[in-house]
């Protein structure tokens, strides 16, 4: 019998978001995510991790 032992980073537990937005500002961040090679929900998580970061340090 082998045994696997887990040596790599567990990933933080994930939950799915949903929003309407204006379809202006998602063609606006479609642009941005294929300007930087990155998904939407790439561009999504970091836009939500920096506003939730800031409105902390408020």
């Amino acid at each position: 019998m082998t045994e696997t032992t887990a040596t790599a980073k567990t990933k933080p537990e994930r939950v799915p978001v949903t929003a309407f937005i204006n379809k202006d500002t998602r063609d606006a961040l479609l642009r941005i995510a294929a300007e930087k090679d990155l998904s939407l929900s790439d561009i999504l998580r970091a836009a939500c991790t920096e506003y939730a970061k800031k409105r902390n340090d408020d």
